[in-house]
């Protein structure tokens, strides 16, 4: 700290009757203090997200300090010291035996940075929704946001898709489409700063499945609903402010099992126990 500060006679000796402090808090962030050893200074607090916020803003008050004591101002730099506000760190009056160390409108709730809103195009492949592996693109609104202790990312979303290929069964074939809302959380992310973040997820898809027959006497086609549960790994890279690409996959679990058959019981799919689901993905976050 001393080496941001005036080099000058006067300046060293103010600073020798300051103390600084630097601390974190419970709740999330950082909090520091300065003060003059003078018997009518009185301390000056500010809290931040980082240590490195906490540590800019008493540099600047130590700083503004330091040239109104060279400057010759009627003012002590301890009196100095408790009269500069440096926005838009709060401020936080001196604490008693028995105060909370929190501020009067903290009461414990968690500290928000900030709300991020906006949309997000992905193209997946997918197993057992479908015969084959099935190519899906969607669309989704995407919410994220930054508390203490998490960071959670949400996701609302649409897709649809349809097998590569039709399924042939004897001389018949099959062809099966489906689509399906998606609504996925994250809840952390890891690490806590970066450009690079991974995240664990947990979704629940609902949908349609659609089987149509063909080159069969009394071909038909059929729907069956689409209900499973979705657990993967997300890994994101923001590539400019608010633009990130990024990569997920994980398990998807069918809670109903969709058969399509050909009569006098051939089946023509039914819906695997486990499946899998991978996919690319681009965000746009305001």
């Amino acid at each position: 700290m001393v080496e941001r500060l005036p080099d000058t006679p006067g300046a060293r000796a103010t600073l020798e009757r300051w103390a600084v402090h630097i601390e974190p808090v419970p709740e999330g962030g950082y909090r520091g203090w300065v003060a003059s050893e003078a018997a009518t200074a009185s301390e000056r607090r500010v809290q931040g997200r980082t240590c490195r916020e906490v540590f800019d803003a008493l540099v600047l008050i130590a700083a503004l300090s330091l040239e109104e004591a060279e400057e010759g101002s009627p003012a002590t730099a301890g009196d100095s010291l408790a009269s500069i506000v440096v926005p838009p760190e709060p401020a936080y009056p001196e604490a008693g035996p028995a105060d909370d160390v929190r501020g009067a409108g903290d009461q414990g709730e968690p500290h928000l940075d900030g709300v991020s809103v906006g949309a997000l195009g992905f193209a997946q492949l997918q197993t057992g929704v479908a015969p084959a592996t099935a190519l899906d693109v969607g669309a989704a609104l995407v919410v994220a946001w930054r508390a203490a202790g998490f960071e959670p990312w949400l996701l609302l979303g649409f897709y649809a898709g349809s097998a590569p290929q039709a399924l042939r069964v004897e001389t018949a074939t099959a062809r099966f489409e489906h689509w399906s809302t998606r609504a996925l959380g994250c809840p952390w992310r890891f690490p806590r700063e970066g450009p690079a973040a991974l995240r664990p997820c947990l979704g629940l898809d609902v949908g349609r499945v659609r089987g149509e027959g063909a080159r069969v006497a009394g071909a038909a086609t059929r729907n069956a609903p689409w209900l499973s549960g979705l657990a993967e790994l997300r890994l994101d890279l923001e590539v400019l402010a608010g633009v990130s690409l990024g990569i997920s996959g994980g398990a998807v679990v069918p809670f109903v099992r969709p058969r399509f058959y050909f009569e006098p019981g051939v089946v023509a799919y039914h819906a695997a126990p486990v499946g899998f689901a991978a996919s690319s993905f681009a965000a746009l976050l305001f």
